[in-house]
C-alpha cells in the first residue's frame, strides 16, 4: 500500500476548519495560550516552517537516565541500610544530604559495601558543612579506598553557595575530578517567575562563573565538564518539557561563544515538584508520574520522584512506589530507547523555540547593561 496515493493529502487550511468545527470557536485565536508577556501559543502547529530546534547530542546515542533517590543522613549505620537497600532495589544515583563533614570511620560505616566506583552520587551539604573541609575529608576516603580517584563520580552541591566559589571549584577538579561543582540551580528560592526569566537567570549565573574561572586560569573545556543544572519538573507537561530542552539548547549556544565546536550533554537534575501535590497520595503519584514523562522525554540525566506529600517525608513503601514510577517507564514503556523523542512535534518544537529566543533576547539585554 502506497500512503501517498491511499490518503489524499490534507491541506493546513482543512486542518484549521476541522478544529474550528471540533472545537466549537469562531477562530484559533480565541484559544490562544499565552504562558508569559513574551510567549504565545495557538492550538496546533503544522509543517509550515522550518524548524531550527535540535538538541546537544554529545555521544548520547539513548536516553538513558539515572533513578535517583535522597537520603538524610543522621546516623550513618542507618544512612548505610537504607542506602543499601535502595540500591539493591534500583536506585542508581542516590543522593546524601549532609550536615557535617564526616570522619574518615564515619565515611567507611556509610559506604560499607557500597562499591562508589560502580555508581555515582549526588552529595547535598548544608550551610554548616564547610566545603572545602568536605572534599579533603571525602578525598582521603576514597583515595585510601580507590586506585583511582576519578573513578568515583557524582554532583557536589553546597547550599550556602549564593554564587560559585572559585576555591572550592578548583579544589574539586584537582582532589575530586569525578565530580561536577559548577551546579546552577534554576528553581533558587522556588519564586514564581517566567520560564524564560529562570531560563535567562540561569544563563546569566552560568556566564558570570565561566568569566570568573576563567580569570583563574581554568580552561573552558575543564569548567565545562563541571556544569550541572538542577530543576524540577511541574504538572504543566508541556512547558516542564520544553523548558529543559530549552535548557539545553541556550547553555550550548552560549558555549559555542567560547570556541567549543563540538557538542556536548547538558547536564540535568530533576526533581518532580511538590508544590503540585494535593492531600492524597495515590493522586499525587499520578501527578508525579506525569512530571516524570516530561522531564524524562526531556532528556534529564538524574531524576528524583519527591515523596507523594507536601512534607517530602519518604516513608519504605513511598519510596519503592517512587522507584516504581521510573522502573516502569524504562523497562516497561522503553523511553530510556530514544534521544529526544520530543522533536519533530511541531507544538513542542515552537514552544522549545520561543523559549529559548524569549530567554535569549533577557539574556542578552542583562549582558549590554553590564
Amino acid at each position: 500500500m502506497k500512503l501517498n496515493k491511499e490518503f489524499k493529502p490534507v491541506s493546513i487550511e482543512d486542518w484549521e476548519n476541522k478544529l474550528i468545527k471540533e472545537l466549537k470557536i469562531d477562530d484559533l485565536s480565541q484559544k490562544q495560550w499565552k504562558i508569559s508577556d513574551q510567549i504565545e501559543l495557538k492550538p496546533a502547529y503544522f509543517k509550515d516552517k522550518k524548524r531550527k530546534i535540535s538538541l546537544p547530542v554529545g555521544s548520547l546515542r539513548m536516553n538513558n537516565w539515572s533513578i535517583g533517590e535522597d537520603f538524610k543522613i543522621g546516623k550513618f549505620d542507618k544512612g548505610n541500610k537504607e542506602l543499601l537497600e535502595a540500591l539493591m532495589a534500583g536506585c542508581e544515583y542516590p543522593g546524601i544530604k549532609l550536615g557535617v563533614v564526616p570522619k574518615q570511620k564515619e565515611w567507611a560505616v556509610l559506604f560499607k559495601n557500597i562499591k562508589l566506583n560502580f555508581i555515582h552520587l549526588h552529595f547535598e551539604l548544608t550551610k554548616e558543612v564547610k566545603p572545602l573541609a568536605f572534599i579533603r575529608s571525602f578525598h582521603s576516603y576514597i583515595n585510601k579506598n580507590y586506585s583511582k580517584t576519578k573513578s568515583v563520580k557524582g554532583i557536589l552541591s553546597f547550599a550556602h553557595q549564593s554564587k560559585q566559589d572559585e576555591k572550592v571549584i578548583s579544589l574539586a577538579q584537582d582532589l575530586l575530578p569525578g565530580f561536577k561543582s559548577i551546579c546552577i540551580n534554576l528553581q533558587q528560592g522556588r519564586k514564581k517567575i517566567a520560564a524564560e526569566q529562570v531560563l535567562a537567570n540561569a544563563l546569566i549565573e552560568l556566564e558570570s562563573c565561566i568569566f570568573d574561572l576563567l580569570q583563574e586560569g581554568l580552561s573552558i573545556t575543564k569548567i565545562r565538564d563541571k556544569i550541572v543544572f538542577r530543576t524540577f519538573s511541574s504538572k504543566g507537561f508541556y512547558l516542564s518539557l520544553s523548558k529543559i530542552r530549552a535548557l539545553k539548547i541556550l547553555v550550548m549556544n552560549l558555549l559555542k561563544a567560547y570556541k567549543l565546536k563540538k557538542d556536548f550533554e547538558v547536564p540535568v537534575v530533576c526533581y518532580s515538584d511538590p508544590k503540585d501535590y494535593v492531600k492524597d497520595a495515590n493522586t499525587n503519584n499520578i501527578i508525579a508520574s506525569t512530571q516524570t514523562m516530561a522531564a524524562i522525554l526531556a532528556g534529564v540525566d538524574r531524576l528524583v520522584v519527591s515523596a507523594p506529600n507536601k512534607s517530602g517525608k519518604h516513608t519504605q513503601f513511598s519510596r519503592r512506589v517512587s522507584r516504581n514510577i521510573q522502573h516502569i517507564m524504562k523497562m516497561e514503556s522503553n523511553l530510556d530507547l530514544v534521544y529526544d523523542s520530543a522533536a519533530g512535534s511541531y507544538f513542542l518544537d515552537e514552544l522549545t523555540e520561543q523559549l529559548v529566543d524569549a530567554a535569549w533576547r533577557i539574556f542578552v539585554a542583562h549582558s549590554k547593561e553590564e
